[in-house]
């Protein structure tokens, strides 16, 4: 149970590092062999998960991150429903589902557009 929290805690942290677009705080909470995937294409390591997000950044510099629902389940994967907003184009609605290792940074990153 209180695993569970945790795990949850840190999915919620690097939400709010991700609207702030606090790059050094998303990289505390990545291992270094994380492996992200979403609709697009797979990276593979920090230093790509991490220059991937600077370039998100970059390209929708007004997007907001809203949480829609949380929740984890026995094997240590936390799933996210997000409602993602920007100015400039239409709303989408994503679900990230979360891995994490033995020391509770995040492993694994999916990404599921609606």
């Amino acid at each position: 149970m209180i695993e569970d929290i945790i795990l949850e805690k840190i999915a919620l942290t690097y939400f709010k590092f991700f609207n702030k677009k606090d790059l050094l705080g998303i990289s505390e909470l990545i291992a270094e062999s994380s492996i992200y995937y979403d609709w697009i294409t797979v990276y593979s390591g920090k230093p790509m998960i991490v220059d991937l997000f600077n370039q998100k950044f970059n390209e929708d510099q007004d997007q907001v991150w809203h949480i829609d629902d949380i929740a984890m389940n026995e094997r240590r994967k936390v799933f996210a429903k997000l409602s993602v907003m920007f100015t400039d184009k239409s709303d989408i609605n994503v679900v990230k589902v979360f891995g994490f290792n033995e020391e509770n940074k995040i492993n694994l990153i999916q990404a599921y557009k609606q």
